[in-house]
């Protein structure tokens, strides 16, 4: 089985992230946020799963862009990286979007984005997850 990423992300990030899966999967919840904007990309994602000494079940939700994206509607593929892994001692699913969009609100005087999206994935990780999901939501991350 897949060992624990390392997930890194930006320790002043605080606000809210929302999904809804359909499908197969419970909603994330999320024990992490985090919005990163720097030269090489921006970054946002919502993390579930921290802790704990045996490996529980944890979920990752990315979204990277190039770091000179404006604001605006965009195809889910047409953007650097979008995915969802769930994976824990006994499973390993990596989703990657067929087809959505994402609408993005980049704050020019704040470090802060909002933002929209649905995606259907499928999944290329192990076969024993849900083939097909529906994902969804909303966000609102700030570094303020």
């Amino acid at each position: 089985m897949k060992n624990d990423i390392e997930i890194k992300g930006n320790e002043n990030t605080h606000g809210v992230f929302n999904t809804e899966i359909i499908g197969g999967l419970r909603p994330l919840y999320h024990d992490l946020l985090s919005f990163d904007k720097n030269d090489q990309h921006i970054q946002i994602f919502a993390y579930e799963g921290s802790g704990g000494g045996v490996m529980r079940p944890r979920r990752y939700l990315v979204f990277e862009f190039a770091s000179d994206t404006p604001s605006g509607n965009y195809d889910i593929k047409d953007i650097l990286k979008a995915e969802l892994l769930a994976y824990s001692d006994s499973y390993n699913w990596t989703y990657i979007p067929e087809s959505g969009w994402i609408s993005i609100i980049l704050s020019e005087s704040s470090p802060r984005v909002r933002g929209l999206f649905t995606m259907n994935m499928k999944n290329i990780g192990e076969s024993t997850g849900p083939a097909h999901i529906e994902v969804s939501g909303d966000f609102n991350l700030s570094n303020e």
